[in-house]
């Protein structure tokens, strides 16, 4: 399997966005098994002056707030291993106040509206869709500081095309095209791995968490067919 390493932008008319909401910098926790997703949410909110506490599963997201009392936000991946994000979110909401009451937003590459309403039922503050999208990340993580600021962007008007320019233009931008090809080689690496793993196995457990998070990344960088197909 190769995925192109450099692409070459045309320039084309893009939709006006809405620029994120200024907030006084927070302390947010970060939980994702993968790290080129911990990596790009990290680059994200540091640029706007965020501290950033990683986490790579919701047992470990748990002990973190179990053991400190300056978190402001919290942001759970769905689907973790040892504890996910639902499990990790139930049991933040049975510690003792403040820290049952922290803000908490669900990370997922499933954003259609049935699962919006049923991570907002499990008692999740927000929604992160994935592929990130700067300005929808810091205009959630604002709304939950400033309820004013409302909940603006979020997913890109071309979130379900084949390949999403824009996303892997912002990650240019962000991370810079020496780590973004090197995290396109890793990409590969996996989804090389991920038929192999299929040939052996066939459609096992172990596949699909590999497939699952081979999704996300593929979102993250714009292979928005990838990461559809490896979702199915």
């Amino acid at each position: 399997v190769q995925l192109p390493l450099e692409i070459v932008y045309k320039p084309v008319a893009k939709p006006k966005e809405v620029a994120p909401a200024s907030i006084p910098p927070q302390r947010i926790l970060v939980a994702d098994d993968v790290e080129e997703n911990r990596e790009i949410l990290t680059l994200i909110l540091a640029r706007k002056g965020h501290d950033v506490i990683p986490a790579v599963n919701g047992e470990e997201a748990l002990n973190i707030v179990k053991e400190r009392d300056d978190l402001d936000i919290l942001l759970l991946d769905i689907r973790m291993p040892v504890m996910d994000g639902l499990q990790a979110l139930q049991e933040i909401r049975g510690l003792a106040e403040p820290k049952s009451t922290l803000p908490i937003v669900a990370i997922t590459a499933n954003a259609l509206e049935e699962q919006r309403q049923e991570y907002q039922q499990a008692g999740f503050d927000a929604i992160i869709p994935k592929p990130f999208k700067s300005d929808g990340v810091l205009n959630t993580i604002a709304s939950l500081i400033d309820p004013t600021a409302g909940e603006r962007g979020g997913m890109s008007s071309s979130a379900q095309a084949g390949f999403d320019r824009d996303v892997l233009e912002q990650v240019y931008e962000i991370m810079g095209q020496e780590k973004v090809q090197e995290h396109i080689k890793t990409l590969e690496l996996r989804l090389n791995q991920l038929e192999a793993m299929l040939i052996n196995q066939g459609l096992s457990d172990k596949v699909g968490e590999q497939a699952h998070s081979i999704a996300g990344v593929a979102a993250n960088f714009g292979f928005q067919s990838l990461s559809t197909l490896c979702l199915d």
